[in-house]
């Protein structure tokens, strides 16, 4: 099987499920050899950005289960994972991501911009008024 055989557009069978909300075929994909979890595509997203933009929970778990996955790789517009998600207001994910130890909270993108900026930006103060101390997050 080419686990990372890669399509005109750069996406892999492993970035397409975690894309698509297919949970079972990632687990599945993640368990063969050689697979590449940080493999991006022409817009610089790899699987788990993919994964994140969409929302998509149980493969942001299956994939953040792997140790050689990178948290903090940025696409082409120099956003991580985590800025991504807050960009899109999904809650639960940021929650997610905010509980990994590795995850750098402090990553700006291109445009100087924190994840906390987007996250109070979406209404979702409740979330930064538990993680935001003023001057560090926890």
């Amino acid at each position: 099987m080419y686990v990372n055989l890669e399509d005109n557009i750069g996406h892999t069978p492993l970035s397409f499920a975690a894309r698509n909300r297919h949970a079972e075929i990632v687990q599945l994909l993640l368990e063969q050899d050689g697979v590449d979890m940080n493999l991006k595509d022409t817009d610089g997203c790899a699987p788990l950005s993919l994964a994140v933009e969409k929302g998509h929970h149980a493969a942001v778990q299956l994939l953040l289960g792997q140790y050689k996955v990178d948290v903090n790789l940025k696409d082409n517009t120099d956003c991580t994972p985590l800025l991504l998600v807050s960009q899109n207001g999904r809650v639960q994910v940021v929650q997610l991501l905010l509980g990994w130890d590795d995850v750098d909270v402090n990553t700006k993108d291109r445009n100087g911009h924190l994840p906390l900026l987007f996250v109070a930006q979406m209404d979702m103060l409740r979330l930064s008024n538990c993680c935001w101390d003023g001057t560090t997050w926890t």
